[in-house]
């Protein structure tokens, strides 16, 4: 299911945010997602910046998740496999508001190296590369196992 945002069950859409506590780790995919959602929400700017006063940093998105399942906020940003165990410790009291499997092309993944270290060993960072978009191609095939 990738990154997505847990939340109690009264929490219907991105909207329903408002007032309510959420986890989150700064300056991360997680982060970004949930800002991304909350600036194409229907919300006013001054409840989006009421939304985002109201997010609480973590170390982590398993720590986010953590938050969650101690009743600590109301939402959270996080990952597999945190996600689904924030929503079964929660029971029927929680699900997934929204998730990059539905919200997809928001987060991107990227690589970066020094040129340095590309031009010293193009072959290495070739075969890195390679590796990295075969697994992903493996996850695309195998994902009804990871979900």
């Amino acid at each position: 299911m990738g990154t997505a945002i847990v939340s109690l069950a009264s929490i219907k859409s991105v909207e329903d945010l408002k007032g309510h506590k959420i986890a989150c780790t700064q300056f991360t995919p997680s982060h970004f997602l949930l800002l991304y959602l909350l600036s194409q929400s229907g919300l006013t700017p001054e409840d989006r910046a009421g939304v985002e006063k109201n997010i609480i940093f973590t170390t982590d998105a398993p720590a986010a998740a953590a938050a969650f399942k101690a009743k600590q906020v109301d939402a959270a940003v996080t990952w597999e496999p945190d996600l689904s165990g924030a929503v079964t410790a929660r029971g029927s009291d929680a699900h997934v508001l929204v998730s990059t499997q539905a919200a997809t092309n928001i987060i991107a993944d990227t690589l970066c190296a020094r040129q340095e270290m590309i031009d010293k060993y193009p072959e290495t960072i070739r075969d890195f590369v390679h590796g990295w978009l075969d697994g992903i191609e493996m996850i695309k095939k195998r994902s009804e196992q990871f979900v």
